[in-house]
């Protein structure tokens, strides 16, 4: 792969999953069905895993195992994690407030307001969502 192809792979599969997710969260929001097993999965990935002070504390590990070991790689990869952790917050939050999304499982009202009354950067986090990572 020359060194165009790759990140432009990543970008096609990453807007692929993005337009995949937009389509199925309206279709699958609420009506999946539920067992013990899927909600302590889905509950440990979005809950541990999926938890910025968790990314946050993986990272300053990984950094201060790679000063204490001596060694850059570990180093340079908790440096990397820590500012990708700290910049990908930021944006999330901004991207929030800027392209409000009600949540699919809102009744009818909160959306039928938000399409009466769109709004740039609403602060109140009203309508601050992303599609689901579940579905």
């Amino acid at each position: 792969m020359s060194k165009f192809q790759k990140p432009l792979a990543i970008a096609i599969i990453s807007v692929a999953v993005l337009v995949l997710s937009l389509l199925l969260d309206p279709v699958l929001a609420g009506k999946v069905p539920q067992s013990w097993a899927a909600s302590l999965f889905f509950s440990f990935f979005s809950k541990i895993i999926g938890n910025g002070g968790f990314l946050l504390a993986i990272a300053v590990v990984l950094y201060l195992l790679g000063v204490g070991l001596g060694s850059q790689e570990l180093n340079v990869a908790g440096r990397s994690g820590l500012l990708a952790v700290v910049i990908s917050g930021a944006v999330v939050q901004v991207l929030k407030a800027a392209f409000e999304r009600p949540r699919p499982a809102y009744p009818g009202d909160p959306v039928i307001r938000l399409l009466e009354h769109p709004m740039l950067f609403d602060f109140s986090s009203r309508y601050a969502s992303f599609p689901s990572g579940h579905t």
